[in-house]
């Protein structure tokens, strides 16, 4: 059943799209290059309407996507997710991931050296727990181990107890151990890092409070 376009829109809060009105109510939107070719009066057929509207998800995957990564970086995998869950198509979703790549708004090196220098800036944890993390978003084996070459367990332990210490110097040294251990265990942190952290931080502790 055919339908008229009674009128044709362009939307307030977005000068790219304009509001498609079908039998004088609003029915769709799409984006300018899409809408170019329809007049008002024109009679349009519902799978003229469905060939229209898959002519126009991949602009507005890329426009969902732009606005997705503008709250902070994200891996590729994460927006192929995000944009696969809004219902858009595989072929518009990888059309705006490439899209997105030649722009440089995705690019997972650079998403990995954010997330290792965030962590290590306010939750430091050990190479394992950032391997771990950023293997669930997505990211390559391969860009995993080139930013963790040369990662210290024993100065990222150390950088995320040391302000703690003074909460626990009047512990004695079975306490103090109980709480350092389960602390970097908690963060990824194995066996011969913690004691390591244990041995440098209670000879800390003996100094202070000595002192």
């Amino acid at each position: 059943m055919k339908k008229e376009i009674t009128d044709l829109k362009i939307q307030k809060n977005n000068r790219e799209r304009v509001s498609v009105f079908l039998d004088g109510k609003y029915a769709f939107s799409l984006s300018l290059p899409a809408a170019l070719d329809l007049k008002k009066g024109f009679l349009i057929e519902s799978s003229q309407i469905d060939q229209l509207l898959r002519k126009d998800e991949f602009p507005r995957a890329y426009d969902s996507a732009v606005r997705y990564l503008a709250r902070r970086l994200r891996s590729i995998n994460e927006t192929r997710i995000f944009l696969t869950g809004k219902g858009y198509g595989q072929d518009a979703v990888q059309k705006a991931i490439d899209r997105l790549a030649e722009q440089n708004y995705l690019d997972d090196t650079a998403y990995t050296r954010f997330w290792v220098e965030d962590r290590m800036r306010f939750r430091p944890r050990s190479a394992f727990a950032l391997r771990f993390e950023l293997r669930q978003k997505g990211v390559s084996d391969a860009i995993i181990e080139n930013m963790l070459r040369g990662f210290d367990d024993d100065k990222a332990a150390w950088k995320s107890i040391k302000g703690r210490l003074k909460r626990w110097r009047n512990m004695d040294r079975k306490q103090f151990k109980s709480k350092l251990f389960s602390f970097l265990k908690n963060r990824g942190f194995g066996y011969d890092t913690c004691r390591n952290t244990l041995e440098r931080a209670w000879l800390e502790r003996d100094e202070d409070n000595s002192g």
